[in-house]
């Protein structure tokens, strides 16, 4: 029965190391990663919501064929209000887009709704299949989707955050019986550490969930100008400039955000690099692109939120260096406290150090054999 139970043990970590690789890669790529959570049961019975079907991101040049239960995210059309889709594809051709569809539905997407082809280009991957059955976890989809409705409320994740910290410390205050003499030294700091970096991981994905990753496509020549299709800037002549409105910033919270807006472009500027948004206040941040060096650009623009815990211009600073850097330090810094607990407490410190030092000499002795 004990092996059974460590089994389980296992599996249940190896699924939730799973779901959160997948969902730091979706935050990072910008698209699913390794795994697509259904949402409806327009695939009804092969997958059906709450499931997470394993997917195979595709290059740009992968060929995909008919009888493909592709994910893809229409950039027009009826489609392009649903997000990513899953479903088969039941005809057409690369050149011409594709005709998909649900399994359980009548109609394909294209005749429900007047939505035109599925490009190639919208495709983004492929279900992986065994013997034309999609691979899959059922029911663990639910999970994100649970977690899905506190984006609605960007200070859910972190007051979430921080009951699962307090629930590491009462655990810990609370009467014990006593322990094994078998039992770990560490597994006090441990805990305190985990609790930490708990907090700290549903701060990351509460302002990750209400930052902007955008791409902004155009083209600089010396020589023509014009339209390009999917740009809002287009085909720009050098010495032009021009401004377009980017984001309209919002805090319905009760906390002070601070919002950055960065990118590595150096022909981008925007009209606030850095903002400082009390409860209920509101501001509109253009951008303007100045054309300087001929060439077709793919810019990433970032507009982050954070929460307040470094002052506007540092987190700002960080952001410059990179996105990820700025999230990562203004998330761990609440956390640090919990984390370096065991390091301020005199009784926790030395006990760590006694624990540690056994575990090194552990170490060392099974290295000498």
């Amino acid at each position: 029965m004990k092996a059974l139970l460590r089994m389980a043990n296992y599996v249940f970590y190896l699924l939730v190391a799973i779901v959160l690789i997948a969902a730091i890669g979706t935050g990072i790529t910008g698209r699913p990663f390794l795994f697509s959570v259904i949402r409806s049961y327009s695939m009804y019975p092969l997958i059906t919501r709450g499931d997470l079907v394993l997917i195979s991101n595709l290059g740009p040049k992968q060929a995909v064929s008919i009888g493909d239960i592709v994910l893809f995210k229409a950039e027009q059309g009826s489609l392009a209000s649903q997000g990513w889709v899953i479903h088969r594809i039941v005809g057409g051709n690369e050149t011409d887009g594709y005709i998909t569809k649900g399994d359980y539905n009548d109609e394909t997407d294209q005749q429900n709704g007047g939505s035109g082809p599925v490009q190639r280009e919208w495709i983004a991957s492929r279900a992986i299949t065994l013997a034309g059955l999609p691979m899959k976890i059922p029911l663990l989809g639910h999970v994100p989707l649970w977690a899905e409705q506190f984006q609605k409320s960007s200070y859910s994740l972190p007051l979430i955050g921080l009951i699962l910290a307090l629930v590491f410390a009462a655990s810990e205050l609370a009467p014990k019986k006593r322990r094994s003499r078998r039992s770990s030294k560490l597994e006090t700091p441990l805990l305190y550490v985990a609790g930490g970096l708990t907090l700290s991981i549903v701060l990351t994905a509460s302002m990750l969930a209400t930052s902007q990753n955008l791409t902004l496509v155009y083209e600089v020549s010396d020589s023509s100008k014009g339209v390009m299709m999917g740009s809002s800037v287009g085909i720009m002549l050098v010495g032009e400039e021009t401004e377009r409105p980017l984001v309209n910033l919002s805090n319905k919270t009760f906390l002070p955000i601070v919002a950055t807006c960065t990118s590595h472009d150096p022909q981008i500027s925007f009209s606030h690099n850095q903002l400082y948004l009390g409860k209920g206040q509101d501001q509109a941040v253009s951008f303007k692109v100045k054309a300087v060096t001929p060439g077709i650009y793919r810019s990433k623009m970032q507009v982050g939120l954070f929460y307040p815990f470094l002052p506007a211009s540092v987190i700002y600073w960080l952001a410059k260096q990179s996105f990820w850097l700025a999230l990562f330090v203004v998330a761990l810094i609440p956390a640090l406290p919990i984390i370096c607990y065991p390091l301020w407490d005199t009784k926790l410190r030395r006990q760590t150090g006694r624990a540690l030092g056994k575990e090194w000499r552990r170490l060392r002795t099974r290295l000498s054999l």
